[in-house]
Formats: structure tokens, C-alpha cells, sequence
């Protein structure tokens, strides 16, 4: 076969066509609003996802803030709007366990159908007293452990991408489709 490399490169463009549509995006979380909470409010957050099944994981669905490494605070409510949209309650204690007036904090999701998700500086919290020595004894930490696991292939959610981070997968096989033609 004197041609076999024309014949690879239109077998790798296929290929990539085929799998680049059929594979779907990873769930993730689109939007939170509101954004901006003070110390000692009941926050009360929309969350919209992506590609989630917020319904058909209703029973172990859970989500915090994550103020940083070692921070966060557990949802004390959350109910199911749809598959993509809830809210969320957070009781956010009076005063912030750090130096700064105003913070922001990552929301992290887990759901046991679509696996655990992330949206950083999701929620932004303002103190107007600057305490963190009686911000640590009044937070009260929650762990955030054994998070699930997705158990199928998917493009990975960023949040800043969505859908378009299937180029890179294209961009890939075409570059070496290009070579061997």
C-alpha cells in the first residue's frame, strides 16, 4: 500500500469526529446566585448545573463552602428545583476565622449519580468586625470526605470553557492527521 499514511490520517479525523460527539461533558456548576453574603446571614443560593441529575441523586447530594484547605461549612438545607437548578441554605457564622474583611469561598457539590463538582470563588462573604481568634471557636468546620466518584468517560467541566473545551481533543488529532498526510 503506497498510500497507507492518506488512509490513517482520514481513519484518526473519523475517529476524532465520531468520539469528540458522542463522549459527553462532565457535570459541573454554571452559576450561583447571589454572590456576595455578610457574617451572620442565612444565605439562600441558586445553584444552576450543567449536564447534572440533581433528581436522580437527591439522596446523597451534599455541597459547602470551602473557605480554604482546612475550612468549610456544610448546606443546612438544600432542595431540588430540576435536574440542573436547587438551592442551597448556608448559615454563615457571625464572624470569619481569618484576618479579612471580605472572602471568598469555593462551592463544592457531590452527588452520588454525577460524581462531585467545584466552583471557585463562588461565593464572596463580607465581615464588618475583623475577630479570627472568636471566629474559630463560633466556625464550625465540617469535613468534607469520601466525595463520589464518576465511573464513566467524559470531557472534564471547566467552568470558563463548558462545551468548547472539546477542541483540545480535536485540535490533537488533527495535528497528527496533518503530519501524516
Amino acid at each position: 500500500m503506497k498510500n497507507w499514511y492518506k488512509i490513517a490520517a482520514v481513519v484518526i479525523l473519523l475517529y476524532s469526529f465520531i468520539v469528540g460527539m458522542i463522549v459527553p461533558l462532565s457535570p459541573g456548576i454554571v452559576a450561583v446566585t447571589p454572590q456576595s453574603f455578610r457574617t451572620g446571614d442565612t444565605a439562600i443560593v441558586e445553584v444552576q448545573g450543567y449536564n447534572t441529575h440533581y433528581q436522580q441523586g437527591a439522596s446523597g447530594l451534599k455541597a459547602w463552602l470551602k473557605l480554604n484547605d482546612s475550612l468549610t461549612l456544610a448546606a443546612t438545607v438544600i432542595q431540588i428545583k430540576s435536574e440542573t437548578n436547587l438551592t442551597l441554605q448556608f448559615d454563615i457564622p457571625n464572624f470569619l476565622p481569618l484576618p479579612v474583611r471580605v472572602q471568598d469561598c469555593a462551592l463544592v457539590m457531590d452527588n452520588p449519580k454525577d460524581g462531585y463538582s467545584v466552583l471557585p470563588s463562588a461565593i464572596f462573604i463580607t465581615q464588618d468586625s475583623i475577630d479570627p481568634i472568636l471566629g474559630l471557636e463560633i466556625w464550625k468546620n465540617t469535613d468534607i470526605a469520601k466525595l463520589s466518584e464518576r465511573d464513566f468517560v467524559t470531557y472534564p467541566f471547566r467552568n470558563i470553557l463548558q462545551e468548547t473545551i472539546r477542541n483540545t481533543y480535536f485540535h490533537v488529532s488533527l495535528w497528527f492527521a496533518m503530519i501524516f498526510y
